[in-house]
């Protein structure tokens, strides 16, 4: 499966082909369609699996998406370490999305809080 079956934006695919990926990892196949759907998601796989990019691109196709709540997205992190690494992702990609697109001008930058 590619990354073009799993159903992410353009924009997003864009730059995952930038970035030299091809296909997704067995995670990012497995997970994505599910979150995506809008159904919450556990997940547990090994460091250097793409499991901070499955996050990161389907919060920003949520948020990103015509009509989206600001606040549609709920993550739960396991240290402030990784919370903050989320929050600084997703924001950069999406304020780097809505500087391509003008209905979007008044992008608010994601709220990220650790407990």
């Amino acid at each position: 499966m590619s990354f073009e079956r799993i159903g992410l934006d353009p924009i997003l695919l864009r730059a995952i082909d930038k970035c030299g990926f091809k296909n997704p990892s067995d995670i990012q196949r497995e997970a994505s369609p599910l979150a995506l759907s809008g159904k919450d998601l556990m997940a547990s796989a090994q460091p250097g699996t793409g499991k901070t990019a499955l996050v990161v691109d389907v919060a920003v196709s949520r948020l990103t998406a015509a009509g989206a709540d600001p606040e549609s997205v709920l993550l739960l992190a396991s240290d402030r370490r990784a919370a903050v690494r989320l929050r600084e992702e997703i924001t950069r990609r999406v304020l780097a999305r809505h500087d391509r697109d003008a209905e979007h001008r008044s992008t608010r930058e994601p709220l990220v809080r650790t407990v």
